[in-house]
């Protein structure tokens, strides 16, 4: 018998080669879930994803359990054994179950939100907390380099939601501080992270996230510039496993519609003016337009969220509040343009993570959603050896 999931992600790759054959063989999709409240899950959860839900690949997140104790004002980080020791055991449950994992630490030092790095966070007015950010994320890096089933871990995600630039940067001048939240370039962030976990790990895919905002007011830099400051001999490695991200939330007072008091019953694609079908086909293709101009591949893209608000009267089923069937419209939207990618669903369902209350129609949707993006049913044991 299997339990329903509250989908908080729904996560598709397109991997499923091992870490040798990554540099000469093209991608092939496998498909999954993101996990934030991984306390809740166990075993028995995983072997749905894989056997029921046809899944390949977890993210598992870590921002209700993060991986390090951070003290802001020394900027001096430790590791949290008690969730170390659940990413170990999840890491062992996933792999039984014949899934792989993205690691997402998630939960960046010197945030004001567990969920995101907003554009007011401290993380942006001292480097001191990037600093102890790239030396944290280093140390899970080598942890999971020594890992006995370290084939088995697909990525790592390196930080997740950084502000967009022209956010930060509006929110300084609207302060009478343009530079307040500058301070911190997350360029020479990700270099530098870049360069701490290749020095001990050089087998793990690495994940940098933008917005759609940093792609097309060139905040983005080609993938040469991230890698730069690695030895000459190691970049060619080192680029066919780096991987660029964004979440697509758009319009939000859509996407997030219900969730923790906003207000509920706005309609797609009708409601609000601006949040037009074109607009979000414009959004999108600035990440098209990036990836010509930097002569990236689709296989290297990965939207690491997208997704609505859990609920039959949110966003979803046709009925008063969304008579045009708008969820599913935004979504079917959504996945038009980014199938070609490695991509993730997020669906906010609260706690715990496990509920029997989703509406069948969207769990069909998503099952076949999976079914649909995967080539082929035993992606995983295939290439891993499972």
């Amino acid at each position: 018998m299997h339990k329903t999931i509250v989908f908080l992600s729904l996560l598709v790759l397109t991997s499923c080669t091992t870490s040798a054959q990554v540099d000469t063989q093209a991608d092939t999709r496998a498909v999954g879930f993101n996990l934030e409240r991984l306390d809740t899950l166990d075993r028995d959860d995983f072997n749905d994803m894989r056997q029921y839900y046809g899944a390949c690949l977890v993210r598992l997140s870590f921002a209700a359990t993060p991986l390090y104790d951070y003290d802001e004002s020394n900027f001096r980080w430790r590791r949290n054994q008690a969730n170390f020791q659940l990413l170990e055991q999840k890491l062992l449950e996933t792999q039984r179950a014949g899934l792989v994992v993205i690691v997402d630490p998630h939960r960046v030092f010197g945030s004001s939100n567990i969920f995101t790095l907003t554009h007011k966070s401290k993380f942006w007015q001292n480097p001191q907390h990037s600093k102890a950010w790239s030396d944290a994320v280093a140390d899970l890096a080598d942890f999971l380099e020594k890992r006995p089933y370290h084939d088995h871990i697909w990525g790592i995600d390196l930080i997740n939601e950084p502000g967009a630039f022209a956010w930060r940067q509006k929110q300084g001048m609207k302060e009478g501080n343009p530079d307040r939240y500058l301070k911190t370039d997350i360029n020479v962030v990700y270099q530098e992270m870049i360069r701490k976990i290749r020095q001990q790990n050089k087998s793990h895919r690495l994940i940098i996230m933008f917005f759609e905002e940093d792609f097309k007011d060139g905040t983005v830099k080609s993938p040469d510039y991230y890698l730069s400051q690695l030895p000459i001999e190691d970049r060619t490695s080192a680029k066919s496993k780096l991987y660029f991200s964004s979440h697509i939330y758009w319009p939000n007072i859509f996407t997030f519609q219900g969730l923790q008091g906003r207000k509920a019953g706005i309609v797609w694609p009708d409601q609000p003016a601006y949040a037009t079908e074109k607009n979000l086909d414009k959004r999108m293709g600035w990440i098209t337009s990036w990836q010509s101009k930097h002569g990236v591949n689709d296989d290297h893209i990965f939207i690491g969220e997208w997704g609505l608000t859990q609920g039959s009267n949110l966003a979803w089923n046709g009925n008063t509040q969304n008579p045009s069937n708008g969820g599913r419209q935004w979504m079917d939207q959504v996945h038009r343009h980014i199938r070609k990618y490695h991509w993730t669903v997020h669906q906010y369902g609260g706690n715990p993570m496990l509920n029997i209350n989703i509406p069948t129609a969207r769990r069909q949707y998503i099952s076949d959603l999976i079914r649909d993006s995967s080539p082929r049913s035993d992606c995983v044991a295939n290439n891993y050896g499972f």
